[in-house]
């Protein structure tokens, strides 16, 4: 998947404020970045980086010094928005978005951030089909719901179900698809 690039990144004043704040140059801020983006597209479709610590985003990022520094300077350029409750991708959705509904529309399930999910669904539901009670097998992580007020909310572990084969083709059914 490909992540949209402008022009502009790297004179726009926030590169530059990260590239002063890490001490770095502004192509190194930019390959940072860039780096940050494309993993952020595999690994945190919906922007959201609350699963993720430090270590995980400086890593990402190719960011071989401090994480903490990088994570803080990434905040401070607004980069990623982070309170008391979260820590998103700025703007992640409006840049990211056409990209990310492409892969949904395609219906890539092999993605790094779609195989996390489908397996957390899983666990959470004990490896057993939530319709009919089967235990093991061959099991399906089910989407409840594709979007939701226009945000990807593909990978919500609250938007699956766990289902056998049988039980998930029987909803296909009943859901027309």
């Amino acid at each position: 998947m490909w992540i949209e690039s402008h022009q502009e990144l790297g004179r726009h004043p926030k590169t530059k404020r990260l590239a002063r704040a890490l001490q770095i140059s502004i192509p190194a801020a930019v390959g940072h970045l860039m780096f940050f983006w494309w993993w952020a597209t595999d690994y945190a479709q919906s922007g959201n980086l609350d699963d993720f610590t430090d270590e995980d985003i400086a890593d990402a990022a190719m960011w071989e010094g401090d994480a903490h520094n990088f994570a803080d300077a990434l905040i401070s350029a607004r980069f990623i928005d982070r309170d008391s409750e979260s820590t998103q991708i700025h703007d992640w959705y409006e840049y990211a978005g056409k990209a990310i509904r492409r892969r949904e529309e395609k219906g890539e399930r092999n993605t790094p951030e779609y195989k996390i999910w489908r397996r957390r669904v899983l666990r959470r539901d004990n490896y057993t089909c939530v319709k009919c009670g089967k235990i093991g097998g061959e099991l399906n992580a089910h989407h409840i719901e594709r979007f939701r007020n226009n945000v990807n909310c593909r990978t919500d572990i609250n938007n699956g179900i766990t289902l056998c084969v049988d039980c998930h083709k029987q909803i296909h059914k009943e859901e027309g698809k």
